[in-house]
This record gives structure tokens, C-alpha cells and sequence, in this order.
């Protein structure tokens, strides 16, 4: 008998129960493995109940196959079932013997993995074949070879999606049938294909089966069928939802009595089944502490207006602080109650914009939903686990998935509540109701990464809206026309957030989703609200909100001390101030030059380049200070980067910038005056620091009085246009002058205005950005071919670019006294305080060897022992102490002759 083979009496139970499907028992396993037949029925029974959950899922499947409902849920579960076909075979029965008898017989092949191994079986396979040729008809001949009929071929393409459930498409070209299975491995795998039929709730296929699949809808939903096998086959291989089971029952006795039942139990537990849309949802609710809030013209627009059939696009345009985000969020409510969306994902520019609308979003969730339900809220980025109101609710206690986890990259999740199920895995992040976190968690569903299927099966289930989306380089512009082609595809609405969108760039947006060039009547209105369809495009110019009319005089300063005598006279004069620098250098200078204003008032430096956790605790000092319900007393100085000029609620009385592109300079005015406050003063005007544009510059204009910051912004014929622009009308006028400036500076006509000396730069800039959208395109997922094997390989997240840029790194920074390491931010908890402590540094300032031997090695290795860290954890960059700050150690720990240092107050400086 074979080893773990119960005796079996009952002559009912078939052979093909012996082939194993899981041979890792935990400690509560009641027997040694669990059958590869049962463990295909709990993947389908996990399939058939989140598809019997809501009759908003069973449609969208209906739509996506193009089919009747009672014959497209049937075929799905089908396809489920045989997603490991392959463990039927003796290559993968070897690898769960442990020295006991192979039920089919020795192979002598090398297995290629179950998941290929099911697509030679299905192709190969005799026995299959016969079944085949009874649902499809018999193989067509084109040309000289046989060819699978076309529905059998349908069906096919739908099963390899199915079989690519390990996170990529595989090819299914490998060994020979014979050398992987047995006679006997393909007479169990035909037996159970069989059996599949008889079972309550699946697809008996006929001749005429499939007739209404199209090769189009095959393409795109096998997008979705590819994550939906994920997603079940993680929560199937789940132990505690479906312990192994002895090989007693059969089929159809096991589908009803046990798996069937476990598996609506398990997706209750996971979080899974989605939480039901409000019937309504007010301004009142979006704006939780505004008494009876009346609504502006862009948010009465997203109320009112009417939502054609089908997937919808909505565009918004309009100023900062306009309300464009409770706008989305009335308009996301609408596509959700009358278009079934099951949820919605807001994707923002950084952590830090995700952290505050996380934080905004908390009281607002719940009215979203019906009242008893409990609805899921992710914040989705990776230092979430850091966020100080980030909590997880484990509805089901330890869920070790086979598969199903990433290592110890654990990526903690947030509640209204969120289930730990969810929360445990970054990729499982849109499968919550609600998720808030970077465009990069997005991007990764249509980049060829490893279980991006999983990813994009979610996302288009929900509502995305992306904040900020004028922010993004050409590389990523061009994964978000993908990503809104691929909403499109697979029946996902999307909202787009903008105060500074060029005009061409909103119309890529409008043709990735539509599929044709954008077209319409007043397209450049501003404000403007643009609703895409497949049934055409509506370009709605939209009024200007109350209070939002402004005249925002310019006026300039000729350089950096000019901006410290400002700033020390409008603080003296009570005022908040904030002055953005282009460069964290330029910033580290001003906050030097005014050091002794430290003692008077509150002064802030605000960039990248702290550790994580000074940085939180910087910014919610800083939101605190100058944000919408801030502190009494305002008066102080915020010396910061770019960090602050997107999403985040900060308003200032005074408001200095270092020259920028014009939209960024729009953006860095709403932060001027955002809000009702009374007498300010100083009278509202936005101060710009550079040179002026005279009209022969030469090549050096900006980078002689920026030279740091001229490797920032480096079109610095932009810089020149939007310079002469402002000096020509002396102010901006808002929102009348906003599409007038934009194309100004960025549309098709402005580059012939850019001096002669400044233009090779600009055309070598647009000459890049043609190139990273190429790279784009290479790296994208090719929706149309369908879930198929590319000519390059499929990465893991970590390993695949979402943003281009100067190649860079996290790292720890660690306190070294000569006989231990201490992270630099101090925490209760070690591992916490060592993700607090982590900073991204460019590579080429990295210097990580030691010296073989050296104390500080040996206690690098005994920390990472000891806090059992990975190989792929961020590398320590030592400190040593000195006075009131830290110095970086060389290879054997002591403090090297060009340091880098580092302080609490002003971060991380690098020598110069």
C-alpha cells in the first residue's frame, strides 16, 4: 500500500484521489497530504464563492466573457478546477514521494513545473484528447498541421491563464508527454476531467459550447482570469480554511459536504466579500467637519451630471485646494452605486501626499458604504507598517498561504478595519474596499511583474483615481495610458485629478482609455471636467468656485539673500512663511543663513534626505503648524524641497519659490492663502527667486546662479519661458490665466520661443523622454495579445522600475560606538526603529565594503542574525558620534576624512 494511502472499501472513491496536490503539513494536519483533485475543488469553491457573493461579480464576468451569466460562471469554475491539472503527472508526484511508490508509475523526465506540465498534459495527453474532441470536435487542419478546433482553441487560452497562476504566463513548450507522465497519470487526469462535469455548478461542454466567446474578450479577460486563479489558489493552499483531507470521499461528496462550505467560510475570514455601496453619498458626508458645505461648481458637476453605459473616464481640472478630491470621491460614489464597483483605489505622487489623505479619508469611509457593513481600508505604500494610525484587524488568526506571502517582505496594511489576510501581503492591496497609496502600487498591475494579474483583476474592479496625475515623467505617463487602457478593457472606471495638465497630455489620456483619438468641443476651457467613454467624449467647461478668483501679483527676487531679508522681515511681522528650494543643498543654505532666527520663531527644514521617521514626525509638525485647522500662533519659517508643493494641506501667508517650471509654480501658490483666515500680514503675492530672462541669454543663465539646482529642472529653456511669461503679465490670474500658462510653457508651439543657447538642452530632453517611453512600452504588459508569454522575463516588484531616475538606494543609518550598532531613530520596537532609520541614497555615494575582520563587521552580521533579516535588507551605513550631530565611519569604523554627516535638524549632508 502506499505510504499515507488510507484502505479503502468504498469502491466509489476514484484512483485518481491518489495523485498528491500538497505534501506540507502544518502541526494540526490530520494526515501526511492532501489530494491534487480535492485541492482543485477548493481552489473552484473559492472561485464559485467570491462569484456567489455578489451579483455585481457574476455580471461583470457575464461582460467580460461576453456570455450568458448561467454559462460563464460554470465555464470559470471549470477553468479553476484544472488550474494544476499538471500534479496528474509522475515528474511532479517525484517531488512529494519522499521515498514512498509513484500511484502512476516512474518517469524519467524533468519537470518543468505543474503549471507548464498541465498544458502539455492537456495538448498531449490521449486520454484528454478523446475528451476534447466530444466538447470542441475534432482538431481543424490548417495548411499542413492540425490546429485544436476554435472552440477547443477558446477554451484553450482561457485554461493557459488558468495554469499561469504562479504569478506569469508560461510557455508550454518543454518535454515530452511521455517523459512526464505515465499511461496511468493521463487515464487519473482524464477520469477527473471527467468527473468535473457531474459536479453541481460547472460547465458541461458540448459542440456548441463557447460560441459566443470572441478572440477580443478572450484577450482581455484572461487578464482577470489569471488573477482571479491567484487569488483562489492562495486562499485554496491555505491550511487553516482547508486542511488535508484523506482520500475517502468522493468528488462530488467532497464538493458539497467540505470544500464548498469551507470556502465561503474562508473568504468571510480573508475579508473578501465586498461591502455594499451607500444608496447615497453627500458633500456633507466627503467634508465630515464642514456644517452644511455648499458645493462648488466642479463637486455640483460630479453630482449631477449623467454617466453613460460602460466604463467612464472622468478628467478634473481645476485650482489646488478647489475640492477636487471630494469631487472624486461624490463622482466615485455614483460609479460605484450605478455601475457596481466594488471599491476605489486613490493613487498619489508620494508617500507623504498618501499619508495625509489617508489620514483625511479615515472619518469619511464609512459613509460610503451601507451602514452594517464593514468596509476595508488599505494604505498602500511601503513604509505603511510606519504609519502612527496604521492598524490590522486578523479576522482568522496566522494564515501561512502556500504561495500566497511574500517572505518577510510584510508590507502591514490599515483598518476601518482591514483584514490581516489582506494587510499581509502588498500585492493582495487591491482587494480591500478602500486603498490609498503611491501611482508606483498601480503601475505595478501593467508592468510585467510577478503576479501583476492579481493587481490588475482588483484595480479594475474599483475606481481609480489618480491624484496629482500632471506630476509624472514620460516613462510614467506612459504606464498610466496603459493602466487606463487596461481599466477600459476589463471594465474599470477612472477619475484623473489635475491642476496644471497640459492639453495633449489630457487628450493621451482620453484616447489610451477610449481607444480613439480624443476629440470634443472646449477642450481648453479651464476649470474643465471631461467624462470618456466608448459611447464619445464631453469636455465641460466648469465655473470657477467661490473664492477660488484670484489675482496673484508676481514679483521676483534677484537671488538667495534677497529671499532671506523677506523672510526675516515677514516673520518679524508674525507671518507663516514657507520658501521652496529646487535642491536639497540650496535648501541645507537657507536654513543656515537664517539659524538664528531659531531662538524668535519656528523654524523647519523639510526634505527627503532625513530618515523616515524624522521625517514623519517633521511632516505632521509641519501639517499641525500650517494645515487647514493649525496652530493659533503661525508665525515661523518652512525651508523645504518639492515635498510640500503636491497634495498636502498647508496653507502660508507668505510664499518664496526658487524658479521652476510654470505648473509647479502653480501648484507652490496653492499653498499661498489656501484658506479663510482673516487679516493676514502681508498681502497675497508670490515671490519667485532667479534670474531674470533677458532676451540672448547663454547657456550658463540658470546654472551659473543654480548650479546645483540646474540638475534638477534641466529644460532650462521651460525655466527661461516661464520666467519671461510671468515678467510679461506681472501676475497669475486664477483660474483665467491657469491653460493660458500651461501651453505656454509646455504646449506644441512653445518651443519656438526658446532662446538659441538654451535649445540643444530642450531638444535633448524631448529626445529622452521619447526614449523612456520606449523603455515603457518594453517593460508594459501587451493587453491585447492576451495572458501569454513575452520574449523577456517577468520580475519580482523590487526588481522592476516604476519611475525612472537616478539609480539609488535605501539604506539603514546606524549609531556605531565601537562595540554595538543602534538605529538612528529610536523605537520600542527594534525592527520598527530600523525601518524608521532608513534613508534612499543615490548608489554612486555608496561605499558598502568593510574591512574582513573589523569589529563593525562582525556586529553588522551579528545584528542581521540576530533580527533575522533578509539578504535583500537595506545595508547599514555606520555613524560614529560627534558633538551634537553623527559622523559616517570608513571600512573599519572609524570616522573617514570626508564624512558624510548627519543631524537631527537638517538630515543627511554629503561632502562637497
Amino acid at each position: 500500500m502506499m505510504e499515507g494511502v488510507m484502505d479503502r472499501n468504498d469502491n466509489s472513491s476514484p484512483d485518481y484521489l491518489s495523485w498528491k496536490g500538497k505534501a506540507r503539513p502544518d502541526a494540526k494536519a490530520m494526515f501526511p497530504w492532501h489530494p491534487a483533485a480535492y485541492h482543485c475543488l477548493d481552489v473552484a469553491a473559492v472561485g464559485g464563492a467570491i462569484l456567489g457573493a455578489t451579483s455585481v461579480a457574476r455580471r461583470r464576468w457575464a461582460t467580460l466573457l461576453g456570455g450568458p451569466e448561467d454559462e460563464c460562471i460554470p465555464l470559470i469554475l471549470l477553468t479553476l478546477a484544472l488550474h494544476d491539472l499538471g500534479k496528474f503527472t509522475g515528474a511532479f508526484q517525484a517531488k512529494l514521494a519522499n521515498g514512498s511508490e509513484l500511484p502512476g508509475g516512474v518517469v524519467f523526465g524533468r519537470d518543468p513545473g505543474h503549471d507548464v506540465a498541465g498544458g502539455i498534459l492537456y495538448d498531449q495527453a490521449p486520454a484528454i484528447d478523446n475528451w476534447r474532441a466530444a466538447r470542441f470536435g475534432p482538431p481543424r487542419r490548417v495548411l499542413t498541421k492540425s490546429r485544436p478546433s476554435l472552440a477547443d482553441e477558446r477554451f484553450r487560452r482561457l485554461l493557459w491563464a488558468a495554469f499561469g497562476h504562479h504569478g506569469s504566463p508560461r510557455s508550454m513548450i518543454g518535454e515530452e508527454l511521455g517523459r512526464l507522465a505515465t499511461p496511468v497519470d493521463q487515464a487519473a487526469a482524464a477520469g477527473f476531467l471527467n468527473d468535473l462535469e457531474s459536479l453541481d455548478g460547472f460547465a458541461v461542454l458540448g459542440p456548441s459550447s463557447l460560441s459566443w466567446l470572441d478572440e477580443s474578450r478572450i484577450a482581455a479577460a484572461s487578464w482577470a482570469l489569471a488573477g482571479l486563479t491567484v487569488l483562489c489558489d492562495w486562499i485554496g493552499s491555505n491550511s487553516r480554511w482547508f486542511p488535508y483531507h484523506a482520500p475517502t470521499l468522493p468528488l462530488d461528496i467532497y464538493w458539497k459536504t467540505v470544500t464548498r462550505p469551507q470556502a465561503d467560510h474562508a473568504i468571510r475570514e480573508a475579508g473578501l466579500i465586498p461591502a455594499r455601496p451607500a444608496g447615497r453619498f453627500s458633500l456633507a458626508e466627503a467634508l465630515p467637519g464642514i456644517a452644511a458645505p455648499t458645493p462648488s461648481p466642479m463637486q455640483h458637476w460630479a453630482q449631477t451630471m449623467a454617466l453613460p453605459e460602460g466604463p467612464v473616464l472622468a478628467i478634473l481640472e481645476d485650482l489646488t485646494g478647489a475640492g477636487k478630491t471630494e469631487a472624486a470621491l461624490l463622482l466615485a460614489a455614483r460609479i460605484m452605486r450605478e455601475k457596481g464597483a466594488q471599491g476605489l483605489y486613490l493613487a498619489l505622487p508620494t508617500m507623504a501626499t498618501a499619508n495625509a489623505l489617508y489620514d483625511r479619508l479615515g472619518p469619511v469611509v464609512r459613509a460610503l458604504f451601507v451602514g452594517e457593513d464593514q468596509p476595508s481600508l488599505v494604505l498602500a505604500h511601503s513604509a505603511r507598517d510606519l504609519h502612527p494610525g496604521f492598524r490590522v484587524v486578523d479576522l482568522a488568526g496566522p494564515t501561512p498561504a502556500e504561495g500566497g506571502r511574500v517572505g518577510d517582505q510584510r508590507d502591514e496594511s490599515a483598518e476601518v478595519t482591514c483584514p490581516a489576510w489582506i494587510a499581509d501581503d502588498r500585492r493582495r492591496t487591491f482587494l480591500a474596499d478602500i486603498g490609498v497609496g503611491t501611482i508606483d502600487q498601480a503601475l505595478l498591475a501593467v508592468l510585467q511583474t510577478k503576479f501583476q494579474s492579481l493587481r490588475l483583476d482588483g484595480l479594475s474592479r474599483s475606481v481609480l483615481v489618480v491624484d496629482e496625475v500632471h506630476a509624472y515623467d514620460a516613462y510614467m505617463t506612459e504606464a498610466i495610458e496603459a493602466l487606463l487602457l487596461a481599466q477600459a478593457s476589463l471594465g474599470g472606471s477612472a477619475i484623473l485629478l489635475s491642476a496644471t495638465l497640459p492639453e495633449a497630455t489630457r487628450r493621451r489620456f482620453e484616447a489610451a482609455f477610449t481607444g480613439r483619438p480624443a476629440g470634443g468641443d472646449d477642450g481648453s476651457a479651464y476649470p474643465l471636467a471631461t467624462l470618456a467613454s466608448a459611447t464619445g467624449a464631453v469636455h465641460a467647461p466648469i465655473a470657477a468656485g467661490r473664492g477660488s478668483r484670484r489675482r496673484l501679483p508676481v514679483r521676483f527676487l534677484a537671488d538667495a539673500d534677497a529671499a532671506q531679508t523677506l523672510c526675516r522681515e515677514a516673520v518679524a511681522r508674525g507671518a507663516a512663511v514657507a520658501w521652496i528650494r529646487n535642491s536639497v543643498d540650496d535648501a541645507l543654505d537657507a536654513v543656515e543663513a537664517l539659524h538664528d532666527l531659531g531662538p524668535t520663531c519656528s523654524l523647519d527644514l523639510f526634505h527627503a534626505r532625513f530618515c523616515l521617521g524624522h521625517r514623519l514626525a517633521i511632516e505632521q509638525r509641519v501639517v499641525r503648524r500650517y494645515g487647514r485647522t493649525g496652530e493659533q500662533d503661525r508665525q515661523g519659517i518652512v525651508i523645504a524641497t518639492q515635498v510640500i508643493e503636491q497634495s498636502l494641506d498647508l496653507d502660508f501667508d507668505v510664499l518664496i519659490s526658487d524658479l521652476a517650471p510654470i505648473d509647479l509654480l502653480i501648484q507652490r501658490a496653492g499653498r499661498l492663502g489656501r484658506h479663510q483666515r482673516g487679516p493676514r500680514p502681508f498681502d497675497l503675492c508670490l515671490h519667485v527667486v532667479g534670474p531674470s530672462a533677458i532676451d540672448d541669454p547663454g547657456p550658463g543663465w540658470f546654472s551659473a546662479p543654480f548650479p546645483r539646482a540646474a540638475y534638477v529642472y534641466r529644460d532650462h529653456g521651460a525655466l527661461w519661458l516661464t520666467r519671461r511669461l510671468l515678467e510679461e503679465r506681472g501676475a497669475i490670474d486664477l483660474p483665467a490665466d491657469a491653460r493660458f500658462l500651461i501651453e505656454a510653457v509646455h504646449g506644441p508651439a512653445a518651443e519656438d520661443r526658446i532662446p538659441k543657447a538654451l535649445r540643444p538642452m530642450h531638444d535633448r530632453i524631448v529626445g529622452e523622454a521619447g526614449a523612456h517611453r520606449a523603455y515603457a512600452q518594453m517593460a508594459l504588459i501587451d493587453l491585447k495579445n492576451g495572458y501569454a508569454p513575452t520574449g523577456h522575463g517577468w520580475e519580482d516588484d523590487a526588481r522592476i522600475s516604476t519611475r525612472l531616475g537616478e539609480a539609488s538606494m535605501a539604506v539603514r543609518l546606524a549609531v556605531w560606538d565601537g562595540q554595538t550598532l543602534a538605529p538612528m531613530v529610536t523605537d520600542i520596537d527594534q525592527q520598527r526603529a530600523w525601518r524608521l532609520s532608513e534613508v534612499s541614497v543615490p548608489l554612486r555615494r555608496l561605499d558598502l565594503e568593510r574591512e574582513p575582520g573589523s569589529d563593525l563587521a562582525a556586529a553588522e552580521r551579528d545584528l542581521a542574525g540576530r533580527l533575522h533579516w533578509p539578504d535583500w535588507a537595506p545595508p547599514i551605513v555606520a555613524f560614529r558620534r560627534d558633538g551634537d550631530g553623527f559622523k559616517s565611519c570608513d571600512r573599519s569604523g572609524h570616522i573617514r576624512v570626508a564624512p558624510w554627516t548627519y543631524d537631527f535638524s537638517t538630515g543627511l549632508r554629503y561632502p562637497r
